[in-house]
């Protein structure tokens, strides 16, 4: 399995991963279908796009970009992470969290910080054992499909 940056080949099979993952069902961000177009504009819009290649099958992606967009927020950098059903329970996103450690102290990031739903033990469970900290709960503040989730927020030094 190779952890590299996305290329132009990828696109493809990266939104087949990114729109069966995430569904309005699932998440409070995506609510459409994600284009060609949007990773074109993600990744021109300062976000850089992991991809886990497993001999030329995408099994994963994890796109991350600056969590805040004024320059005194610039070194602490969120992300997202999605692995085809077909290749979770196997390790990818732990490897392309690894990748994100590297590639983040790269581009002069110091921290690490994101949002999961307080429902998703399996992610929940991976940031911990990835050194991830819980340093905020936000009681019933993500409303998906008609209900209310708590949402927390981890964070990293790296």
């Amino acid at each position: 399995m190779q952890i590299r940056t996305i290329q132009e080949k990828d696109f493809d099979q990266v939104l087949e991963i990114e729109n069966s993952v995430w569904t309005p069902y699932n998440s409070p961000v995506y609510d459409r279908v994600l284009t060609k177009d949007d990773l074109r504009k993600r990744i021109g819009d300062r976000a850089h796009i992991l991809v886990a290649d497993d001999n030329g099958i995408i099994a994963g992606c994890l796109p991350y970009n600056p969590m805040y967009p004024f320059p005194q927020g610039q070194h602490v950098c969120t992300f997202g992470l999605a692995i085809h059903p077909d290749f979770q329970g196997k390790g990818i996103g732990r490897q392309l969290i690894e990748g994100l450690f590297e590639t983040a102290k790269q581009n002069h990031f110091s921290q690490i910080a994101m949002h999961v739903t307080g429902g998703n033990k399996t992610a929940i469970s991976l940031y911990q054992k990835m050194g991830f900290q819980l340093e905020c709960q936000l009681t019933n503040h993500l409303c998906i499909n008609g209900i209310y989730h708590d949402a927390l927020i981890f964070n990293k030094s790296i």
